[in-house]
This record gives structure tokens, sequence and C-alpha cells, in this order.
């Protein structure tokens, strides 16, 4: 991860540190990256989902490299994505 130092008017450190403060971040760096994150999300959505695309498949992997596969068909996976998506 990259280092970055910032400085921040009175008023945005103090709403960021009261956060922290508040317990909805462990950290001023998770407050600020969270913040960042979000307005990246907002700015170019598609790179966000790009990025939960990507996570997906390197859970994927994992689950290959682990030996946690099952065998079923295209259909299978069709079926099963359909009734998910009929329960929602």
């Amino acid at each position: 991860m990259s280092k970055i130092e910032i400085q921040l008017p009175r008023a945005l450190a103090d709403f960021v540190e009261g956060q922290v403060e508040a317990g909805l971040f462990k950290s001023v760096e998770d407050a600020v990256e969270d913040a960042v994150r979000r307005a990246s999300e907002e700015i170019w959505p598609e790179s966000a989902q790009l990025a939960l695309i990507r996570a997906a498949i390197a859970e994927g992997l994992e689950d290959i490299e682990a030996g946690r596969t099952s065998e079923c068909s295209i259909e299978d996976i069709i079926a099963e994505a359909r009734a998910a998506s009929a329960q929602r």
C-alpha cells in the first residue's frame, strides 16, 4: 500500500477523528481510505464493479488451489443462479 500524507481543514479533521472515536473506523487511515474508495466508486462506478469481479475471481482461484471444487455442468450452474434469483 502506498503512503500519502494529506492536510485537512480543521472541520474535516474533526469529523474524521469523530468517526474513529465513535467506533465507525479503527483508525483515521481507515476512515480516509473508505472516503476515497466511496468517492472513486461514485466517479468511476465501473471500476467498483471490476474490483468486485476481480475479488470474486481471486476467491474462486483460491478455492481451486485449495481443492474446494465440485463437478457440475453449465446447466447446473444456470439452474442454481435462476433459483437464487427467483428467491430475491
